[in-house]
């Protein structure tokens, strides 16, 4: 919830595929550490995957 209104904002000023496509990369990405990694590196990285999931889920219904 706090990815959605930290992400508001942005699209404002950033067009809303831009934003899915950078949140989603970053999702990928965390995704790789959370799986490669273990320990606190790893709960950290589901956290900040939730973070960027938060925004792309409405981001698909806003779509232009």
């Amino acid at each position: 919830m706090v990815g959605r209104f930290a992400s508001t904002p942005l699209m404002k000023y950033f067009s809303v595929p831009l934003i899915t496509l950078i949140y989603g990369t970053l999702c990928s990405l965390f995704s790789l550490v959370a799986a490669f990694t273990g320990g606190q590196a790893g709960l950290a990285s589901l956290f900040i995957i939730f973070f960027f999931e938060s925004c792309i889920y409405p981001n698909v219904f806003t779509s232009e």
